[in-house]
């Protein structure tokens, strides 16, 4: 595929499409690793609970929990929302702040809880024809290129046609010759927002369970069009995933800054999910492929020739050792770590 994708634009290098003139870019080649990157980029733009969290977190420091409790309708009065104390109000502020500035910058919709897909399957003693409707609507944010194109199919192994996205080799939602099937997102809970301490005579150190731990640092390059050298930027990372705001200071002595733990960020094979449920033929095999689905969750609807329907919520879903928490959580203490995953049967 991605061998596929730079033999046209090595052929097409003087007409390719407008967005590359008004940009005034050059596309690299493509690899295989940006068709898996766009995989996590879609489960990015699909999760919202870790921009809640800090939403959340910084509600509590103006108004209190109670009152914040009271301002989520959703929320049981009687669970605790978890905030360590108040001398972190600043932080989540602060961190507030720097997202909203950064969403300038990334796509519509971006972090935002909600959403308004729908999908259904009905059984066909329900229908004419006496097979089943499978109908799909996934309301996704209008983007340059589509996010979407119809695609169809044909080889010695595969006849399948629907809608992928533009970078994916397979069709994500449409239907081969044997089932048909269609996805809108779940809103899973699988982000946690750790805040992370760290030493004030060594930021590549934060605390857990009263020692100091090395954190990893990462280096990225960011180029920036009309700058010749490219931006670097250093990326740290504890054992909760990485850090996502500059570590600061909360008070006179103690640095924090807040760290992501992501499904995500865990090893993951969707492509192959993707690529059997392609080539699936009954319900059996479908269930299978998905056993490969990791991110982002969805709730799938399926079809087939033998008047079969089904549902099933296959994904990456964190056990943990509390329960779910509505804000950040002390990252320190080792008290709210994840403690494995959902088996896919369950």
């Amino acid at each position: 595929y991605a061998k596929g994708v730079n033999a046209f634009v090595a052929a097409n290098a003087n007409r390719l499409p407008l967005e590359f003139t008004l940009l005034g870019f050059k596309p690299e080649p493509w690899t295989p690793l940006d068709t898996m990157a766009w995989g996590k980029m879609m489960a990015l733009n699909l999760s919202s609970n870790w921009a809640e969290e800090i939403l959340n977190a910084a509600l509590i420091g103006r108004i209190g929990p109670e009152r914040a409790a009271k301002l989520r309708g959703d929320y049981p009065s009687a669970n605790p929302i978890i905030l360590p104390d108040q001398s972190f109000a600043a932080l989540m502020d602060q961190t507030l702040a720097q997202f909203r500035e950064a969403k300038k910058w990334l796509p519509a919709g971006f972090g935002a809880s909600g959403g308004m897909s729908n999908n259904w399957v009905v059984d066909g003693a329900k229908t004419v024809t006496g097979k089943p409707l499978l109908a799909n609507d996934p309301h996704l944010a209008l983007q340059m290129p589509s996010i979407w194109y119809e695609n169809h199919l044909v080889s010695p192994e595969l006849q399948a046609t629907g809608v992928s996205f533009p970078g994916v080799p397979a069709v994500v939602i449409g239907h081969n010759e044997h089932i048909a099937w269609g996805f809108t997102n779940s809103f899973f809970d699988v982000q946690d927002l750790f805040i992370e301490k760290f030493n004030p005579d060594d930021p590549a150190q934060y605390e857990y369970k009263g020692k100091w731990e090395k954190a990893e640092v990462v280096r990225e390059e960011i180029r920036v069009k009309g700058e010749s050298a490219a931006r670097a930027v250093e990326i740290t990372i504890t054992r909760h995933g990485p850090v996502i705001n500059p570590i600061s200071a909360i008070t006179a002595r103690q640095p924090a800054a807040i760290a992501l733990r992501w499904t995500a960020h865990d090893e993951g094979n969707l492509q192959r999910a993707i690529m059997r449920m392609n080539q699936a033929r009954n319900w059996d095999e479908f269930c299978d492929a998905l056993r490969d689905w990791t991110v982002p969750s969805q709730n799938m609807v399926y079809a087939d020739r033998d008047g079969n329907i089904g549902y099933y919520t296959p994904g990456n879903m964190p056990t943990r050792a509390k329960p779910t928490p509505l804000t950040p959580v002390p990252g320190w203490t080792g008290e709210y770590e994840w403690t494995g995953r959902v088996p896919h049967d369950e």
